[in-house]
C-alpha cells in the first residue's frame, strides 16, 4: 500500500475509507495490528486503533505499535481526526511524527458539509463555538476549548501554527511550512468551506519533503488523489449494429478519440495480426489517448457473414462466438499489458461484455448510478477494478450521444481533487 489512514475510532475509519474509494483508489480496513503488514495489496490501509477515548499515553502507544508493522516512513499518512476535536488529537498527532520521522503535520478537522468550519483558529459546529455545543459535554472525551491550538497544546509540547489562507498567498505558506520542516511542527489551518480543504490539499500536494497530512473526512476527500483522469477511457465495441456505428461516428466526430477497426476474419486465424494489434492499442493507451476498438460493422462486411461461416465450418451463433471469444482475449492481453491504467471501460454488446468480465475473473458489481436512462455504471468490487467505472450497453440501445456522454461523464467522475 501506499497510503496508511490512522483513525481513532469506527466511524470515522469508514468515514475516510469512503472518500478514498471514491477517488478510484483501493481500499483495505483493518481492525487489529494482527492484520497489519507490508503485503497488504490495496492503494490504502485504513488502520482503526479505536483509541479516542484512551489515555494519552495508551492512545499513543497505538501509533507507536503500528510502525513496528509497518515501514511508515515510506508511506503516505492520513492521521483522521475527529471534526469536533474530541479525542487524543496532540498527542496522536505527535506519535505519528515521531514514528514515520517526520517533522511536519498539516493539520485542518473541518468538515463544512456537516457545518463544522474552522475560522481564525475557532471550531465552529451549527455556527456556534464547539465549547457551546454538546460536543463540550460529552459523556466519553468531552472537549477542553473552541480554540484548535488550546486542544492540541493541551496534549503535546510541539509548537502550533495557526494558518489563516486568507492572509497569506499559497507561496507564502508553503515558504513558511519549508523554513519548519527540520523543526515539530503543527501547522494548523482555518477551513469554511470546500474551496479552502481544496487550497489545503493543494499545498500539500506542491510540498517537496514528507509530512503528515491530518483532518476529517472533509480534508481527506481532497488529498492523496489518485489522477485517474489523466488516463485513458477505452472503449470496447463488441456490436455491429447500425445504431452503434452512428453512435461511434459522432463521438469520432466531436471528441478526440484513436480509433482501431478489427478485421474479424484475421483476429480468428492471424497470431501476429493479433499481436500487432495489441502493440498499437497499448501504445496509444499509454500515451494516454481514449480509444475506441471496433470489430468491423460496414453493411457490406454484415453481408459475408455467411461467408466467413462457410470458409470456417461454422453457424452464425458459433461464429459470434468465437469472435467473441477473440475480441475478449485480446482486451484481457491489452489491459494486463498496460497493467490495467485506464479510467473507465466501456462494454458493448452484452455478449462482449459477458465474456471480457468472466475472462477478468470479475465479481460482484455493484451499480452506481446511470449515464442515460437504461445505461449504467458501476464498480467490481476486485482490487484491480475497484476504482474504475465500467459501462455496459447493448450495442442498438441509448442514444446518438450515448458514447459521448460517457466519455464526458467519465472524465469527470475520475477528476482529480
Amino acid at each position: 500500500m501506499d497510503i496508511v489512514v490512522i483513525a481513532d475510532d469506527l466511524t470515522g475509519a469508514n468515514d475516510t475509507a469512503v472518500q478514498f474509494y471514491k477517488k478510484g483508489l483501493t481500499v483495505d480496513m483493518v481492525f487489529t495490528l494482527q492484520q497489519v503488514n507490508e503485503s497488504n495489496a490495496s492503494d490504502v490501509l485504513v488502520i482503526n486503533t479505536d483509541s479516542r477515548s484512551l489515555m494519552i499515553e495508551n492512545a499513543q502507544k497505538c501509533i507507536f505499535a503500528i510502525g513496528e508493522h509497518l515501514n511508515l516512513e515510506q508511506k503516505q499518512i492520513y492521521k483522521k481526526v475527529d471534526s469536533t476535536l474530541r479525542g487524543n488529537i496532540g498527542a496522536e498527532l505527535e506519535a505519528c511524527l515521531s514514528v514515520s520521522d517526520r517533522n511536519v503535520a498539516i493539520f485542518c478537522p473541518a468538515l463544512p458539509s456537516a457545518n463544522r468550519i474552522v475560522k481564525d483558529g475557532v471550531c465552529f459546529v451549527d455556527s456556534k463555538p464547539l465549547l457551546e455545543t454538546e460536543f463540550a459535554t460529552d459523556p466519553k472525551t468531552p472537549v477542553i476549548s473552541s480554540n484548535v491550538n488550546k486542544i492540541i497544546e493541551n496534549q503535546t509540547n510541539i509548537p502550533v501554527v495557526i494558518v489563516n489562507m486568507d492572509l497569506f498567498s499559497e507561496s507564502e505558506i508553503i515558504q513558511q511550512i519549508k523554513n519548519r520542516q527540520f523543526n515539530k511542527t503543527i501547522f494548523s489551518f482555518d477551513a469554511k468551506n470546500d474551496d479552502d480543504l481544496k487550497k489545503i490539499s493543494q499545498i500539500i500536494k506542491k510540498i517537496d519533503f514528507p509530512i503528515i497530512a491530518s483532518g476529517s473526512s472533509g480534508l481527506a476527500k481532497y488529498v492523496f488523489s489518485k489522477s485517474l483522469s489523466d488516463l485513458p477511457v477505452l472503449f470496447v465495441i463488441g456490436s455491429m449494429s447500425k445504431k452503434i456505428n452512428e453512435q461511434v461516428e459522432l463521438l469520432r466526430s466531436e471528441m478526440v478519440i484513436d480509433f482501431i477497426s478489427i478485421n474479424a476474419e484475421r483476429l480468428l486465424v492471424d497470431q501476429q495480426y493479433q499481436l500487432s494489434l495489441i502493440k498499437d492499442m497499448s501504445l496509444i493507451l499509454l500515451n494516454k489517448n481514449n480509444l475506441i476498438i471496433k470489430t468491423e460493422g460496414s453493411s457490406e462486411v454484415r453481408g459475408k457473414i455467411d461467408e466467413l461461416c462457410d470458409k470456417f465450418s461454422l453457424t452464425r451463433v458459433e461464429l459470434g462466438e468465437r469472435i467473441g471469444d477473440s475480441l475478449s482475449s485480446l482486451v484481457i492481453s491489452l489491459l494486463n499489458n498496460i497493467d490495467k491504467n485506464i479510467s473507465g471501460l466501456f462494454l458493448t454488446g452484452g455478449d462482449i461484455a459477458m465474456k471480457v468480465i468472466k475472462e477478468l475473473k470479475l465479481s460482484n458489481y455493484h451499480i452506481a448510478g446511470e449515464i442515460e436512462s437504461g445505461v449504467p455504471y458501476g464498480y467490481f468490487s476486485d482490487n484491480d477494478f475497484s476504482g474504475i467505472p465500467i459501462i455496459t450497453k447493448a450495442g442498438a440501445f441509448g442514444s446518438k450521444y450515448v458514447l459521448k456522454n460517457s466519455l464526458v461523464f467519465i472524465k469527470n467522475l475520475t477528476k482529480e481533487y
